[in-house]
């Protein structure tokens, strides 16, 4: 499930991870047929450039996108972007 994340994000082991893959991908952009088979969700961002095509940016438009379906069915309409 995608929100199970949220038990998970804050775990050292976890965040030291996230760091290594983020560090390993620092200044390289997602080759857009990647984006289309792995990550279909963010090709359309990414070519409108509502999105920057790096790992953290990614990452925060995925949790934007999840959250929003929640504040949806909450009836708050759309969801705050998430900080960096």
């Amino acid at each position: 499930m995608s929100d199970r994340i949220r038990y998970y994000w804050t775990d050292p082991g976890v965040e030291k991870a996230l760091g290594r893959l983020f560090v390993s991908f620092e200044g390289q952009e997602i080759p857009a047929t990647l984006l289309s088979q792995y990550l279909p969700w963010a090709l359309q961002p990414v070519r409108e450039r509502q999105v920057a095509n790096e790992p953290r940016a990614l990452c925060r438009l995925r949790v934007r996108q999840v959250t929003e379906v929640y504040a949806r069915a909450c009836g708050t309409g759309r969801a705050s972007a998430p900080e960096a």
